[in-house]
């Protein structure tokens, strides 16, 4: 996020019209911010401490229910527990991304740009709308109090 209080989303390369914030799995003995970290690089290009700095990883995880016959439940999963990390963003310009798909994973994003959870629950893939709408009522007082606190 910003001070602006935006969120960076990119539009899935295989789903016009589709907006997510960048995500992953955890590799085995790495911390879900760790992961979310790792993951932003690998999908975006920004690193901390140069882009971005670590602000919390949410306490709260957010379960969902994969629907039958998506890649998900085709690859055995039946569901999911998330981890949503904070992570702030000095500037309230675009950053400079690379979504050319890094440390040898595909390309996730064909575009970015920052946007409000308002903007983005709707265009997400219908079974995540829930989590992350559980997550903009998380998160956003504490993203309040992050911005409040730079002034």
């Amino acid at each position: 996020f910003n001070s602006k209080r935006e969120i960076l989303i990119g539009e899935r390369s295989d789903r016009a019209g589709q907006w997510q914030m960048p995500q992953g799995g955890i590799e085995e003995g790495e911390a879900p911010g760790e992961a979310a970290i790792r993951e932003l690089f690998e999908e975006m290009g920004l690193k901390t401490p140069e882009d971005v700095s670590l602000v919390e990883t949410l306490e709260e995880t957010i379960p969902y229910d994969v629907p039958p016959g998506t890649w998900l439940s085709k690859a055995g999963f039946v569901g999911q527990r998330l981890h949503f990390t904070l992570l702030f963003f000095q500037g309230d310009c675009l950053p400079n991304v690379d979504i050319s798909g890094l440390g040898g994973e595909k390309p996730e994003f064909s575009q970015v740009k920052w946007s409000t959870f308002e903007e983005l629950v709707p265009t997400m893939v219908g079974f995540k709308r829930d989590v992350y709408e559980r997550l903009e009522k998380i998160a956003t007082p504490k993203i309040e109090a992050h911005c409040s606190q730079r002034v």
